[in-house]
This record gives structure tokens, sequence and C-alpha cells, in this order.
């Protein structure tokens, strides 16, 4: 199987000046609960520090609830990744090739992306410390660590936090071994009207398919 594979559990995861860390949780907490919709411009900066490799994407993100997402990736690599809610479909362009696997939002600690639907509970799962990010996008933001209380598939999350609509507009993944996935999201717009047909994806003809198993199946 070509590359691709292990970005999937990444890619199926305010305010008032100067609160306390649980009450800006709070906030983004009900912000993202309430939001039905949302739509962005996204990079991703991947940081392997394994092989000492730094690869960047650029591309645009819709999600719609319940369990709607896209990922549609523009630069270097036309890429397209899609939840309809119930199967996760992560298309490779250029070589045609199809990963599928199961939707689920059972434990989205695991996937912190899926923070961003609105799903988990940062206060149960995670311990919240306010920070400074060394180079943040926004300087007039809220910045956190979440440390989760239970082991994951990652270490830690950094949120870069938008004081004035409440919207995450960074989110950097570092995972047990150092590796770094950063997104940084921008022109993110609240609850704009997206068809169910924009989560909806027939194989190509001719596309190679590989169906991925999860962890436990």
């Amino acid at each position: 199987m070509k590359r691709g594979i292990y970005l999937l559990p990444f890619i199926l995861a305010l305010f008032l000046p100067r609160e306390e860390g649980s009450d800006i949780v709070y906030r983004i907490q009900a912000k993202y609960e309430a939001m039905n919709s949302l739509s962005a411009r996204f990079s991703q900066t991947l940081i392997n520090k394994t092989y000492d490799k730094k690869l960047i994407e650029r591309g645009r993100l819709y999600i719609k609830k319940p369990g709607k997402m896209r990922w549609e990736y523009e630069k270097p690599e036309k890429k397209l990744f899609i939840s309809d809610g119930k199967k996760i479909y992560w298309y490779l362009v250029e070589d045609n090739e199809v990963q599928i696997m199961d939707f689920s939002t059972e434990n989205p600690k695991k996937t912190p992306i899926l923070f961003l639907m609105g799903k988990g509970n940062l206060l149960r799962d995670f311990t919240v410390i306010e920070v400074e990010l060394k180079k943040p996008i926004d300087k007039d933001s809220y910045q956190l660590k979440l440390v989760p209380k239970d082991e994951e598939d990652f270490e830690y999350l950094l949120l870069e936090v938008e004081r004035k609509r409440a919207l995450i507009e960074r989110m950097i993944i570092v995972d047990q071994l150092g590796n770094i996935t950063d997104f940084i999201f921008s022109d993110i717009k609240e609850n704009p009207k997206l068809p169910d047909s924009l989560f909806a994806f027939t194989i190509p003809k001719g596309a190679e398919v590989y169906r991925v198993r999860g962890k436990g199946e």
C-alpha cells in the first residue's frame, strides 16, 4: 500500500481577557458543539523527526454535522479526504488509489480533528495548560497545551484560538516520537450552507481500492 494510510487517524480532535484555562476551554467546547457546519482554508505541515523530513500541503476544508468532512488538498499534490458519516475515503489522485475505512466517533481523543466537529470533552479528557507559542499566527489569541489524561497515540495538542470569534486558528499535534502535524486555518466561515453532495464520493474508474481496518477490528 502506498503513502497516505498513516495520515488517516489524524485526518479522521472564547473569549474575555485573562480567563482561567478551564473557562477558555468551556468557551471552545460550547462554540464547536453549537456549530452545525464550517468551511476554511488550511495549511498542513508534517514534520517527521525520525527521517528529518518536512512536508507542507494546502487546501480547503468543509465540515458538516453529523460526521461529514471534506479535505481538498490542492498543493503540492491533489488528494481528497471525505467522510460521509459512515465511511472515510482517502483518494490519491495521481496514483488513482482509494483507501476506505469505517468512520467512528466513539473515541475522538485518538482523532483530534474530530474536535472541530464538536466531538469529545476537552476538560474531561485533557489537562489544560495556558502557554505562549514562540511564533503565534495571531498575537491576540489564546494559546493552550492539552495533555491527554489517558495514554493516547499522541503526546499533546497545542491550540491557538482567536479571541473575538472563539475559533480554532491552529492545531498542533505532537506524537510520542516527537513528530508534528501542524494545521493552520484561515478564511473560516461559520455555519455555511453545504449540500450533502459535497460529502459524497464515487470510486473513480480503474482505481486501486484498499479497505483499511481500524485498531481492534
